[in-house]
Parts: structure tokens; sequence; C-alpha cells
């Protein structure tokens, strides 16, 4: 069986010329990059690590939220929200493939 979720990363332009950004539904997972696309890169390995980790403890996953819920969780607004897609598909023990 295979889910597909999209959590949405909150961009923030950084002091450097780079990019942080902040999954609202993870407050623990933050990541950086020089450019958007690093950024962007760095932020889905991350996701796909913290679910599978979650996924391994028996940690139920969050219903990601909408757009507009986002923005009401976060303390500023962000320069970007972009939406990140992950899959996990089942395989065959606890822990799930993402990729």
């Amino acid at each position: 069986m295979e889910t597909s979720m999209v959590y949405n990363l909150a961009v923030y332009k950084n002091e450097n010329g780079g990019f942080n950004g902040v999954f609202a539904d993870f407050e623990c997972v933050v990541n950086e990059g020089d450019t958007l696309d690093e950024l962007i890169a760095n932020a889905k390995e991350l996701l796909n690590f913290t679910l599978a980790d979650m996924v391994e403890h028996g940690i139920p996953l969050p219903v990601p939220s909408p757009e507009s819920k986002i923005r009401m969780k976060l303390d500023c607004a962000p320069f970007r929200i972009v939406p990140v897609a992950v899959s996990i598909r089942a395989n065959g023990s606890s822990v799930p493939e993402l990729f």
C-alpha cells in the first residue's frame, strides 16, 4: 500500500543570502540551503528521515495542514510556502520505504 502526503514548507530568506525552511506540522524539522532548490532538496530528505523515524517508533504521523492553517501556525510571515510531496510505501516491515 502506498500513501502520498504533502507537507507545506515555509521558506524564509536569511541574512547570508540563503534560505531557511520549517515544516509547521513538525516544529523540530528545520533546514537551510544556499539556494531555494537546495533548501527544498535538503528539506525533503530531512522530512523523509523524520517520517521514517516516527513510523519506526510507532509515533502517529501528523495530518498535513493546508496552507491557510500553516500561516496561522507560524510566528512570522514566510517569503514563500512550498508544498513538498512524499510517498510512503509499506515494505512488509514496520518501517516504510520513503522516496
